[in-house]
């Protein structure tokens, strides 16, 4: 298939240049185990879609009747720190930038 120049492309950051909503719900479902609620990443990523994190021990509570401990959200936030030092470039992302760059598209993120 030809390549039809766009006459620009807008770039959404997390989700389409990087990755971290994988390793966030990973990170996540792990410390969910800790509190004796089980869940698969994919699980909590469906769970929690569109949620800030900072209502994610008000969810636990009226879903589950689980209330984190005081110092829950502090350790999710170093994790995901940690997360974000590791973010994953999707596969063919580089190479797409580099293609519309040189075709001379305009690139923004949003």
């Amino acid at each position: 298939m030809p390549f039809t120049r766009p006459k620009a492309v807008f770039f959404d950051f997390d989700g389409t240049l990087i990755d971290s909503e994988g390793p966030d719900g990973q990170l996540l479902a792990a410390m969910m185990g800790e509190l004796g609620l089980h869940f698969t990443a994919l699980d909590v990523i469906r769970m929690l879609q569109g949620m800030t994190r900072d209502l994610v021990p008000q969810v636990l509570r009226e879903r589950f009747g689980v209330t984190v401990p005081e110092d829950w959200m502090t350790r999710y936030r170093v994790g995901r720190r940690v997360l974000e030092d590791r973010a994953l470039v999707p596969a063919g992302t580089l190479q797409s930038l580099r293609r519309l760059k040189c075709a001379g598209v305009p690139l923004s993120l949003v």
